[in-house]
């Protein structure tokens, strides 16, 4: 009787063996294939230019950061007190404060502190006080807590959302964007788990004024075995379909917008929306949003003369002139100071 058992578990243990050999090679003729994450080398001297927020997932690091993006892109970026990327030539003393929220396009991500589309509107106009509050990774979820605190503590004169296609995923906090940051964040540091403890990573996924929010430790699990298998990269996709949220991340976006002009307008302060790229989500988001002032800056981030392609996508210093020449009459016009 032992004997039958021992034999039945080891036949069975070897069809299993041969089935899961047979799927895999299956799935490699159907075109599918291990992960195979597309490796982005950030290197910062000194390190940790960003820290875990309880609230707003990451925020600056104060300090002078000289930064190198993928041995080709340098950059330095100094970092205030009060979390803003620094903008020569603000003084808030000012009287038109105008406050950028943004993520790393507007940030000035691969650019110095001078050669931002932010830092450029304050070389225009130096009777206004530029807030650079954009944060590498930010999206609509950010950007709305922050208006929240700004408008209690120290009214802006003008508020400008400088939004991206890329937004509505980081907004509802999908699974794909979930993967970007743990994957991401883990191959730029060995120590990562331990500087990001802590954080906590805000998003909307219903019409509530309430956001919610998900911790590092929580933000996303890999089955082991995705970066040799097939099969487990397979299933592993398979479920993260299954956990990506049903909401309409256009119509959430949209319902945080509308708030964040309530917000503007109980205060007299004008708001308005750059939208730096289009797609067929930003298009569908400007219909719902007829209300609210808009401005299409067309930019591509797929160009090589405006981009740090082919090493990194973000614009570099020709770039940031031209979408400056597009927001500064927009923000002009917006505070009425045509």
């Amino acid at each position: 009787m032992k004997k039958r058992i021992v034999s039945g578990l080891k036949y069975t243990l070897i069809y299993t063996a041969i089935t899961l050999v047979l799927l895999e090679g299956l799935l490699w003729i159907m075109g599918y294939r291990p992960y195979a994450n597309t490796d982005y080398e950030v290197v910062s001297t000194p390190n940790n230019p960003y820290v875990a927020d309880n609230n707003l997932g990451i925020q600056l690091n104060p300090g002078t950061f000289k930064f190198a993006l993928n041995k080709k892109v340098k950059f330095i970026a100094t970092h205030q007190e009060n979390a803003q990327r620094l903008i020569p030539g603000s003084d808030p003393n000012r009287k038109d404060n105008v406050l950028f929220l943004g993520c790393s396009y507007t940030y000035g991500y691969g650019v110095n502190d001078d050669e931002s589309f932010a830092a450029i509107t304050q070389k225009k106009h130096p009777d206004w006080n530029i807030e650079n509050t954009a944060v590498v990774g930010y999206g609509t979820a950010q950007h709305l807590i922050q208006l929240r605190q700004k408008v209690q503590s120290n009214s802006p004169k003008g508020v400008v959302l400088c939004l991206s296609s890329v937004h509505f995923i980081r907004t509802v906090l999908s699974q794909h964007y979930r993967s970007n940051l743990r994957i991401g964040y883990r191959r730029s540091s060995s120590d990562v788990d331990d500087r990001m403890n802590g954080a906590r990573f805000p998003y909307f996924d219903d019409y509530s004024r309430q956001e919610k929010h998900a911790n590092w430790e929580d933000l996303y699990s890999e089955i082991p075995g995705r970066y040799w298998s097939a099969s487990i990269n397979f299933v592993q996709n398979i479920r993260d379909r299954g956990r990506e949220p049903k909401c309409n991340s256009i119509d959430i976006t949209a319902h945080l917008i509308r708030e964040m002009q309530s917000l503007c307008n109980a205060k007299g302060i004008p708001f308005g929306v750059v939208c730096l790229d289009t797609n067929h989500e930003t298009v569908a988001l400007q219909k719902k949003l007829k209300n609210v002032a808009w401005k299409n800056v067309g930019f591509s981030f797929k160009s090589k003369k405006y981009t740090h392609l082919p090493y990194d996508s973000h614009p570099n210093a020709k770039g940031h002139k031209k979408i400056a020449q597009s927001v500064i009459p927009f923000i002009e016009k917006l505070l009425g100071n045509e």
